[in-house]
C-alpha cells in the first residue's frame, strides 16, 4: 500500500492525545471526586474535544508543503 504520509500529522496526534486526556479526566473525576459521568457523555466529550483540538492545531510548514506537493502538484 502506498500511503502519502509515513507518520500522522501533528494536528492528528494532538487530537488523539486530547481525546485520551478526556478519558483520563473522566476516570479521575469518578475516582477522586465521586462524579460519575454517563458513558454517552464521556464518549461525546472525547469525540468533540478531540475534533476541536485537531481542527485548531495548524499544520506546520513542512506538513503543509508535503500535502501541497502530494495532492496539488501532480
Amino acid at each position: 500500500m502506498n500511503l502519502p504520509f509515513s507518520r500522522p500529522l501533528d494536528k492528528v496526534t494532538c487530537g488523539a492525545l486530547a481525546a485520551a486526556t478526556v478519558i483520563l479526566l473522566a476516570w479521575a473525576l469518578r475516582e477522586f471526586a465521586g462524579i460519575d459521568l454517563p458513558a454517552e457523555v464521556q464518549s461525546a466529550l472525547t469525540v468533540m474535544i478531540g475534533y476541536v483540538v485537531s481542527y485548531l492545531v495548524p499544520l506546520n510548514e513542512a506538513e503543509a508543503k508535503e500535502i501541497a506537493q502530494t495532492f496539488y502538484h501532480k
